[in-house]
């Protein structure tokens, strides 16, 4: 008997020296590691992944766009928030945190606007999840993206004017776009806006900064009555390449 107690006693002081504690990572184990959302073609009549993007709930209008990022979401109830990581092209070192979602009760979110991106810069950015034990998944693939100066303004029609046959905008003075997306969306009965037509076009023999484009130049046959918006997608004409891009704010029309 006194064996056995002197074993027990032994044992413990072992373990208090040498820090023994019990192990919570089998009942615990990290968070899964993060999937990013594949990236969509530009030409995609619904953009999914990494893509340039103007923010519609910022005021004042940013001079440029953000990068937006989307991951898919995880069954996983522990997870407390996703953690943003990105280095720029022109920095040597490590990544860095740039943001953070968190996960509140009842909701997921599984995108992020980085705001902070300059335009003209590489910027390589991974996902990592967190969870209420501050334990990290391994992280995400990396995704890169570059923005390039946004068309500057959507002068007609706007604000729901009615439809004059014409759209046009203001390419950037620092870079004329010589390929852009033109989009055209309609609202439907729920007073949702869906696809309604798409363009790949290029601005040859349009070097101007001033761009002018007839519903017939564009491509569009006809429009039915009900309200619109379209938008100006600056593109690099290789899809192979499509991590780089700039989008315009959206204009707004009706056609009676």
């Amino acid at each position: 008997m006194r064996k056995i107690v002197l074993f027990v006693l032994v044992t413990g002081l072992i373990c208090i020296i040498l820090g023994c504690t019990q192990s919570t990572t089998a009942d615990n184990p990290p968070p899964n590691k993060v999937r990013l959302v594949e990236k969509s073609p530009n030409s995609a009549p619904v953009e999914r992944g990494i893509d340039a993007e103007h923010p519609t709930d910022i005021f004042p209008v940013p001079d440029e766009n953000g990068i937006f990022l989307e991951w898919y979401g995880s069954d996983e109830t522990d997870l407390i928030a996703y953690d943003i990581y990105r280095r720029a092209e022109n920095l040597n070192g490590n990544f860095t945190r740039v943001g953070q979602v968190f996960q509140r009760f009842g909701e997921i979110d599984t995108s992020f606007l980085d705001m902070t991106a300059g335009v003209d810069t590489i910027y390589y950015y991974y996902v990592v999840a967190r969870d209420e034990d501050n334990q990290e998944s391994d992280s995400s693939d990396i995704e890169q993206y570059k923005l390039l100066p946004k068309p500057e303004s959507l002068n007609a029609p706007i604000g729901n004017s009615l439809f004059a046959g014409a759209f046009d905008w203001k390419f950037s003075d620092d870079f004329i776009a010589q390929y852009f997306i033109f989009r055209l969306e309609k609202i439907d009965a729920n007073n949702d806006y869906q696809p309604h037509f798409l363009a790949l076009l290029d601005t040859e023999g349009r070097t101007q900064a001033d761009q002018v484009w007839t519903q017939t130049e564009l491509g569009i046959t006809s429009l039915t009555p009900g309200n619109y918006r379209w938008r100006i997608d600056v593109r690099r004409f290789d899809e192979r390449l499509n991590r780089e891009g700039a989008e315009s704010e959206w204009g707004e029309f009706r056609v009676e």
